[in-house]
């Protein structure tokens, strides 16, 4: 396992686990056994679905599980609901429940829950895969595997040694970040976001100890920078994490819609996705009773550095830019 990749399974805790949870629903119904064929014939051509992880001295192992059973992986679930409760609102609860269970560590780490009978007509599949094995980008692609037409992973060739060896490198430091990222590290003063400048251009490799020095310290600066920054608005969103979770989401917005937005105001479709939020986030504490007028909090933005003709490939290849959203406009 590499190393960036162990750092994600090792980073799971008691209040957050990194585990990637995803919901789906599905019409017409999917029955149990109809899944299992289809991730048995496709989602199993990524060996990486049919391995456990080994820890020992040395670092975190991919190996395969020599007894590993479809069924204890594909899952079938049936919501028990409250009275006047609706399905979808039951779903929602089920999934924050499932968002605070670990994976089982003697397993390959992942499950599919099917919901075979969640409404009249359709289904719900609820994903749960553990972030060392692939990161957002990768799972779209692994999950559009498994639907009608997805394509097969391409074969898979040993990784070198000195590969693996530097791959900490590759990831963090060497692959070009964009221009959005480091003008978006930029916001917090020259100090941040050097190190990104430095290691965007492709025409300045790294050669030698010294350089690979170089650049370390300069990372280490940047980390140190950003523990520095100033600290969140005080809000009663501010607290000790605990383990229990609660998990929502919306209706889908059209995209042509959000599209059409982002062009009269200039920006992106993460522009409207950031500003989005930031305004959400600014209602939920106003409903509460709180004023967040002048207030800001930091977030961590995930940016990837996968090119998408690679998104097949697992691992975890992406970056983490902070950024400031003000949630008191």
């Amino acid at each position: 396992m590499s190393r960036v990749d162990t750092a994600w399974l090792r980073m799971d805790n008691e209040a957050n686990l990194m585990m990637i949870v995803g919901v789906w629903l599905i019409e017409p119904q999917l029955s149990l056994a109809d899944l299992r064929e289809r991730v048995g014939t496709a989602l199993l051509q990524y060996g990486r679905f049919r391995q456990k992880v080994v820890e020992d001295t040395l670092g975190a192992q991919w190996v395969d599980d020599d007894h590993f059973d479809l069924a204890a992986h594909v899952l079938p679930e049936k919501l028990e609901l409250s009275k006047g409760q609706a399905p979808l609102d039951g779903l929602k609860h089920y999934v924050g429940e499932l968002a605070t269970q670990p994976l089982n560590p003697s397993r390959p780490l992942w499950q599919f829950h099917l919901f075979e009978d969640f409404e009249t007509g359709r289904s719900a599949l609820v994903a749960r895969i553990h972030h060392c094995i692939a990161d957002g980008i990768a799972l779209i692609s692994v999950m559009l595997s498994i639907t009608d037409g997805g394509k097969s992973p391409p074969a898979r060739h040993k990784r070198d040694a000195e590969d693996d060896e530097n791959d900490w490198i590759a990831d963090y430091l060497i692959k070009p970040a964009s221009d959005l990222a480091v003008k978006a590290i930029g916001v917090y003063g020259a100090g941040v976001g050097k190190g990104l400048e430095m290691m965007a251009d492709p025409a300045a490799p790294l050669n030698g100890s010294l350089e690979m020095a170089r650049i370390g310290a300069q990372v280490v600066s940047d980390v140190a920078a950003m523990a520095l920054m100033p600290d969140d608005s005080a809000t009663s969103l501010k607290g000790k994490a605990t383990p229990g979770k609660r998990v929502a989401w919306g209706e889908p917005l059209p995209l042509p819609e959000v599209k059409a937005v982002g062009q009269a105001l200039g920006g992106s479709i993460n522009d409207i996705l950031l500003a989005s939020v930031a305004g959400a986030i600014g209602s939920y504490l106003r409903d509460k009773g709180e004023d967040p007028t002048g207030k800001e909090i930091r977030a961590m933005v995930p940016v990837n550095l996968r090119p998408l003709d690679k998104a097949w490939q697992l691992g975890n290849r992406f970056g983490l830019v902070p950024l400031v959203l003000p949630i008191g406009i």
